[in-house]
């Protein structure tokens, strides 16, 4: 079969749209009416790993905030109320059920309209990566010193957040007023606002944001509307990497049917794991808008030349695409409940897939397919069916990276490409307010056309049977037959 490849420049551009983006971001649905305001300060010492913050959550929801999330390695010293300055009782400590990788405290009573302050200090591990001092492991709720810088992602809950009573929503996406004070950090970046120069400096955002701090020594750039930091950048290729995420961006818009209104920022930083490599990329992650590779690679790094003319890396097509995916499915929708990575990781997924076939071509296409299915059907023994799955712990990594993508294009062939289309545009033009379980993901599939005979023979034939022997054998070879 001919593999067709569709240059990346000659796709058509954004930048024509850009008025009517500013104009739906603007008015994009959020994950709470009122998004809480986060203000404060927060202090790094980069040689002993300690970090001293005294952070403020105002605007929150009446009655309803009283417990917040805090990293599990800070040491609270005080709670406090934001218009007194009186203290506030909290239980939790040690002795609490982890979240993740934070701990939850909760403030009893007299709370005020004004909010209240969570002050705090912890340290952390220094690992002088660049010595040969690694860690053993990394993730993105680590907050990690390399010896030249602290990453502490939104995962990792360096500032608190609040939450909606005792395993409620998490009000994670917040405006903020930050000031970050690093003696010695040559530059500073908070997630969604432009880096700014150390070793002291003020952020903020009006946009609901998951706080992200990234601060050290290393370099930044601002260039055409796009922000690089933590790895060298230069003017031809920052315009040559916005031209192909534009064009991302357009192919995502075209399928969801709703404006990408943001270009990403671009952070390139060091994991401290030994099972990870300086000047190698093998780990990445998105605090929207900030899309962050390991390796510390320059972004050159991210482009090849074909035909005499520079373009996106044919593996950065595909990685992001997905990262970008995060748009839609992990910001302006924020899933929750039992299918939480289904609708947020395996969306991410069938939608880089279907850029793979548009950019790449089918061949390209029909390999991933193939590689996806022979993946997930070493881990199969440990996969629930989709309408079984009770816990979102129970959609583990393989599942929400091999098999979900997989499921999702199988669902393409019994409900229909527009059904599936309309269903995943709807989710993120209307945020449902409750958890998401398999029915109530077939309820909107239902109510975007989907019968019931269709959804029932796509759950005999795609989620009972063996990998094997079901509807997704099709995917076991490439070259398989296309729709």
């Amino acid at each position: 079969m001919h593999a067709s490849r569709r240059p990346l420049q000659h796709l058509p551009q954004l930048r024509h749209l850009l008025p009517f983006l500013l104009l739906a971001l603007a008015s994009a649905p959020g994950r709470a009416e009122t998004p809480p305001q986060l203000s404060g300060k927060i202090e790094v010492e980069l040689n002993s790993g300690l970090v001293r913050g005294d952070l403020c959550l105002s605007q929150l929801p009446e009655g309803g905030a009283g417990n917040f999330l805090l990293n599990r390695g800070l040491n609270i010293r005080r709670v406090y109320d934001k218009q007194t300055a009186l203290p506030l009782a909290f239980e939790g400590g040690d002795d609490s059920v982890g979240v993740g990788d934070a701990v939850r405290y909760s403030i009893a009573k007299g709370i005020g309209a004004a909010g209240y302050c969570v002050s705090y200090t912890g340290a952390f591990p220094v690992f002088r990566i660049d010595a040969g001092d690694w860690g053993d492991d990394d993730w993105k709720g680590l907050i990690a010193f390399d010896g030249r810088s602290i990453r502490a992602a939104d995962q990792t809950r360096l500032f608190p957040v609040a939450e909606l009573g005792v395993g409620g929503a998490q009000l994670e996406t917040m405006r903020f007023d930050i000031e970050v004070d690093c003696p010695a950090c040559r530059n500073l970046y908070m997630n969604g606002a432009a880096p700014a120069a150390g070793p002291r400096a003020r952020f903020r955002s009006d946009t609901p944001r998951e706080p992200m701090l990234y601060a050290g020594d290393f370099p930044v750039a601002s260039i055409g509307g796009s922000h690089f930091i933590g790895a060298d950048a230069n003017a031809a290729d920052a315009a040559t990497i916005a031209a192909g995420i534009d064009t991302l961006a357009e192919l995502h818009q075209q399928y969801i049917g709703l404006p990408y209104a943001e270009r990403p920022a671009f952070l390139s930083f060091a994991a401290v794991s030994s099972k990870r490599q300086l000047g190698k990329k093998s780990w990445a992650f998105v605090t929207w808008p900030t899309v962050a590779t390991d390796g510390r690679l320059p972004f050159s790094s991210m482009l090849e030349t074909v035909d005499g003319k520079r373009q996106l890396l044919r593996d950065d097509i595909d990685f992001m695409s997905h990262e970008m995916a995060h748009y839609y499915f992990g910001t302006r929708y924020h899933p929750r409940g039992p299918l939480t990575w289904f609708l947020t990781e395996s969306t991410a997924e069938f939608l880089s897939l279907k850029i793979t076939r548009t950019v790449r071509g089918d061949l390209a296409y029909q390999a991933k397919l193939s590689k996806l299915f022979q993946r997930a059907l070493k881990h199969q023994a440990r996969f629930l069916p989709l309408d079984q799955v009770r816990q979102a712990s129970d959609i583990d990594e393989e599942y929400r990276y091999q098999l979900g993508p997989l499921l999702l294009l199988a669902l393409e062939r019994y409900a229909g490409e527009e059904t599936v289309r309309k269903t995943l545009g709807a989710l993120v033009a209307r945020p449902p307010q409750t958890p998401m379980d398999y029915n109530t993901f077939k309820a909107a599939l239902l109510e975007a056309g989907a019968t019931p005979a269709a959804l029932q023979r796509y759950a005999d034939e795609c989620l009972r049977p063996s990998l094997a022997q079901g509807c997704l054998a099709v995917y076991r070879t490439a070259g398989v037959a296309l729709r």
